[in-house]
């Protein structure tokens, strides 16, 4: 196969995917009334979506790190602005570059289980090209609905 129609079945298998609805787990409560995670058909997608969105992992998270500090109200003088941007930009770029081989190995697993585990992050199981912040940075996480609200 030559290096072009390669690319083209590559970008177009990407266009494909990110294209998919997320495949996010259902919820259910049981007989004890818990709120449990169901596997479900759309579960088998899990592991493909992750292992296509790991590729956006890297400038997705470069350009979270250099938004936060853009967005971080710490006054700072000129050379530090210049310094700082590109700094956390490769950081975040590197610390992409870790979520891509983690995305990979977790989408892997799911692939192969049809995503009964949800073993791979959930940011990885939905297609975006949405800024991540990187994990070195402090994250308050938003509070999390309840899954099993109005069931």
């Amino acid at each position: 196969m030559s290096t072009t129609r390669r690319g083209v079945t590559i970008g177009v298998l990407a266009l494909v995917a990110l294209a998919a609805p997320p495949a996010r787990a259902a919820w259910e409560r049981d007989a004890q009334g818990r709120c449990v995670r169901v596997w479900t058909p759309a579960s088998l997608g899990r592991g493909p979506l992750a292992m296509v969105d790991a590729f956006t992992a890297p400038p997705r998270t470069a350009v979270g790190a250099t938004r936060f500090l853009a967005d971080d109200p710490t006054p700072r003088s000129g050379v530090a602005t210049v310094v700082l941007y590109p700094v956390m930009g490769t950081a975040g770029f590197v610390a992409g570059f870790i979520d891509t081989g983690v995305w990979l190995g977790t989408g892997l697993v799911d692939t192969l289980t049809g995503g009964y585990f949800a073993v791979a992050p959930e940011e990885a199981t939905v297609p975006s090209f949405a800024p991540l912040r990187p994990v070195f940075m402090t994250n308050t996480p938003a509070p999390q609905p309840d899954p099993c609200a109005g069931k």
